[in-house]
């Protein structure tokens, strides 16, 4: 019986992964796409000090900026799309010179403050099946936009100073392809230059607890990083546009999706319409969806501590009720001891120094464990914080 004993312990002990490096910090990166609207530049700039109050470095986020909204619509033909057409875009230009004017001074208060500005492309078109000539051609295009606001938008004296980035093209490190779509010739594009990430990657394999590994350089990705967006499988209302069309109700299914507002909006609507067919149901829909970040957050941190990776948009899907979860996600984990909420640039500073080595000895949690936080915890935690 002793020697059973004593061989059953050695295997326990034989099994349980070494220790090998030190506990990581859980990362949770928490961004937004377009930047557009300034409401909502308003919206966070607010949330942001709210949350840095006493505690400076509490929340930072990352934003991935349209180079459209720094151009005011009557000199909108100065961007050329890579297919050669002026003036075209999937998604808004700036309005008028004022509009642009506060959207640099948000920008600018945000840069200051520790948030990270990184790129999201020029026009918003989907350039999985563009070639290198073109993305280079668009990234070209973003980077005179973003060093020249004031000039192009035609503005002189006090203007032209209120319209000027504090940064310069050459300092954004970071990119996310409109609709997640690049492809291996943006990454090649993207390793010719200055960019140390890209956020891209949307493929179904990609798992949340998985840590960022570079791009292949067989893909010309020279050392950038992947840091792909998580892929949450929960149990979630849904609805396909035929059976909305049909007049069917909405289920309940398990899914796999990207941790993202957009992607929810769409199963959970049935398309993400601008009209709401399910107006009633907002602020349960933006629940679900909080409790699958919860979930997300809670599997990792008591894991490997693989990096969190969630986006947003500027634009109030269903009222906003998406992005007022995002609060109270954002309320409930940060701050949390071991835990940074940051940017894409302070999490590739990490991996830079963390090493191959190091990266391999993570993933697989070897690293002593903290005490676990339980999903029951951070349930009631979002639920205070939204009191």
């Amino acid at each position: 019986m002793f020697k059973s004993l004593s061989l059953t312990l050695s295997f326990l002990i034989a099994s349980a992964p070494a220790i090998a490096v030190e506990r990581p910090p859980q990362f949770v990166l928490l961004a937004f796409d377009n930047c557009q609207e300034n409401q909502s530049w308003k919206q966070v700039s607010d949330f942001l000090d709210q949350m840095n109050t006493g505690s400076k470095d509490r929340l930072r986020y990352t934003f991935f900026l349209s180079a459209t909204g720094l151009l005011a619509d009557p000199v909108r033909h100065t961007y050329t799309d890579p297919m050669g057409r002026t003036g075209k875009s999937n998604i808004n230009f700036g309005g008028g010179e004022d509009e642009v004017i506060e959207r640099v001074r948000w920008i600018n208060k945000l840069h200051r403050d520790g948030n990270e500005i990184a790129s999201h492309a020029v026009g918003h078109f989907p350039g999985q099946d563009w070639s290198v000539a073109q993305w280079r051609h668009e990234l070209d295009q973003y980077d005179y936009i973003i060093n020249n606001v004031a000039s192009i938008n035609g503005l002189k004296g006090d203007k032209a100073k209120a319209a000027t980035l504090a940064f310069s093209a050459d300092q954004i490190r970071g990119f996310r392809a409109p609709y997640l779509q690049g492809g291996k010739n943006l990454i090649q594009v993207l390793g010719e230059r200055r960019y140390a990430y890209d956020t891209s990657d949307s493929n179904q394999g990609w798992e949340p607890t998985t840590w960022p590994k570079r791009f292949l350089e067989a893909l010309g990705g020279k050392g950038l990083w992947n840091f792909g967006l998580g892929f949450l499988t929960l149990n979630a209302t849904q609805i396909t546009e035929a059976d909305l069309k049909a007049g069917l109700p909405r289920q309940k299914k398990s899914i796999k999706l990207p941790a993202m507002d957009y992607n929810f909006c769409y199963r959970q609507t049935g398309g993400c319409a601008e009209k709401d067919p399910f107006k009633a149901e907002q602020d349960k829909d933006a629940q679900e969806m909080l409790v699958g970040y919860l979930n997300y957050f809670a599997t990792n941190y008591n894991g490997n501590r693989a990096p969190v990776h969630i986006g947003h948009h500027f634009q109030q899907y269903r009222g906003g009720s998406y992005n007022r979860a995002l609060m109270r996600f954002a309320r409930a984990v940060c701050g949390r001891p071991e835990v940074k909420c940051t940017t894409y640039k302070e999490l590739t500073d990490y991996m830079e120094k963390l090493g191959t080595t190091g990266r391999n000895q993570v993933q697989e949690g070897r690293f002593d464990k903290a005490a676990p936080v339980s999903i029951e915890e951070l349930v009631q935690s979002a639920k205070l914080a939204s009191e």
